[in-house]
């Protein structure tokens, strides 16, 4: 059944590659603290990275870090699991024929497969697997094309043919079976500076914030952003608006400082559409302890009917919006909240926030680390096709490799609010205005 996810799990995960010439350094985990004895390895998973979501998912997910090596050329990062070794190796050295091949037995491949050079790109990668000899098992993390167009991961599925055991797929593609094919989190902008730690104190969430809501970032025309920007303007002074004129994928350090400055200084983080409504901007504000004010539009190009599944499976707390124009209402409802209320609201985004950090961990965990007759239990959700209005997708599932379905509990939706955990009041349908924006 399409969607329900029932997570039954397959293969174990492999770590990252290493450059043209390494030599194996110890465990890697904080730096200034002796490595800790190795309890005797059962698994080594390889984890070569050629997207920047690899790096979101060993530094931030898996909580390890990295080494830089040659100049910056390829860097490497180890991390013991229990009696499992993960190895990462990532950067512009990491390229087919400089990479290990004949100790590769399981591997985890990170693409880009967002624009059609990366993957061309990425096809050379998956080409490159048959020169592995010894290679078991095989997976891939895929940064997906933002109109959810992945077709051409399909022939390299291990069950039309191919090597990979199983991929996991940011977005919201309609290839997501919970069989071979996993969704994974856009995570947080590393290519661009995001720290790994937003939030260094308790005091920062427990401090008055300065802001009462933010949006920083560009605005397009024709766009649902330039409804927010027209609409929030009309604001008090304490809500922070900086409009960039053209998107740069670089930040400066001055721009950089300003954007996570005002995120850790602001108490609501407004998360308008792009091309796709999954944004950097979403998990940024988390990892602040901002609340982000999320726009929930109707789908575009190849995209699941239920935008923003992964989040709503696991019942992140965020205000959902479907349009801009309903912004004052939230704001009058948000500025009733005393101060100490909302403090309570930033701490528990905030602590959500690094749960799904270690609930995306054991995701992946329980594909290198699975022994027969395990057991497991991975976030499910239930079909969606007719739109939020049906049911949200919130529920746990569990069960054992291999078993047929996975339970699942269902709950309503409405088109604002992250229900009573933060107290604002839903909207459902029929309050929608007439004229709204999507």
């Amino acid at each position: 059944m399409r969607g329900l996810l029932p997570w039954s799990v397959g293969g174990v995960v492999a770590v990252l590659v290493a450059a043209l010439v390494w030599k194996e350094p110890e465990c890697v985990e904080d730096a200034g603290v002796a490595p800790r004895p190795r309890p005797p390895v059962d698994v080594v998973t390889e984890i070569w990275g050629k997207a920047a979501i690899g790096h979101f998912l060993w530094e931030h997910v898996l909580n390890a870090s990295l080494e830089e090596r040659e100049d910056g050329l390829w860097t490497f990062g180890a991390r013991g699991f229990g009696r499992d070794l993960l190895k990462f190796r990532s950067g512009p050295k990491v390229i087919p024929g400089h990479v290990p091949v004949h100790a590769v037995e399981r591997l985890v491949l990170v693409l880009n497969g967002r624009t059609e050079e990366k993957r061309e790109a990425a096809r050379r990668w998956l080409s490159f697997l048959e020169s592995l000899p010894n290679l078991k098992r095989t997976g891939a993390v895929v940064l997906g094309n933002e109109s959810c167009e992945n077709s051409w991961l399909a022939p390299h599925l291990r069950s039309n043919g191919g090597r990979l055991d199983f991929v996991f797929l940011v977005y919201d593609s309609r290839m997501v079976d919970g069989e071979s094919v996993f969704q994974w989190p856009l995570g947080v902008a590393t290519y661009r500076g995001f720290p790994k730690r937003c939030i260094s104190s308790g005091e920062q969430l427990e401090r008055r914030r300065k802001f009462f809501a933010n949006f920083i970032g560009t605005v397009y025309e024709n766009s649902s952003r330039e409804v927010l920007v027209e609409v929030a303007s009309e604001s008090p002074e304490d809500v922070f608006l900086h409009i960039r004129e053209n998107w740069e994928p670089e930040e400066s350090e001055e721009t950089l400082t300003l954007y996570v400055k005002t995120l850790q200084s602001s108490h609501l983080t407004l998360c308008p559409s792009g091309t796709n409504p999954e944004s950097y901007r979403i998990y940024e504000a988390l990892s602040c302890g901002s609340i982000p004010v999320v726009e929930d539009p109707r789908p575009g190009g190849d995209c699941d009917d239920s935008p923003l599944r992964l989040l709503k499976a696991h019942g992140a707390p965020v205000v959902w919006i479907r349009d801009w124009r309903r912004l004052p209402d939230l704001f009058g409802r948000e500025r009733l909240k005393s101060e100490e209320r909302r403090r309570e609201d930033r701490r528990r985004v905030y602590s959500w926030y690094r749960g799904f950090l270690s609930r995306m961990k054991a995701c992946l965990s329980g594909f290198w680390s699975l022994r027969a007759g395990q057991h497991w239990g991975m976030p499910a959700w239930p079909e969606a096709r007719k739109g939020i209005e049906e049911g949200v997708l919130l529920g746990h599932g569990g069960g054992q490799v291999g078993s047929a379905s996975a339970r699942v509990v269902v709950q309503p939706v409405a088109l604002i609010g992250p229900g009573p955990d933060l107290g604002f009041r839903l909207l459902d349908q029929a309050e929608a205005p007439p004229n709204a924006s999507h």
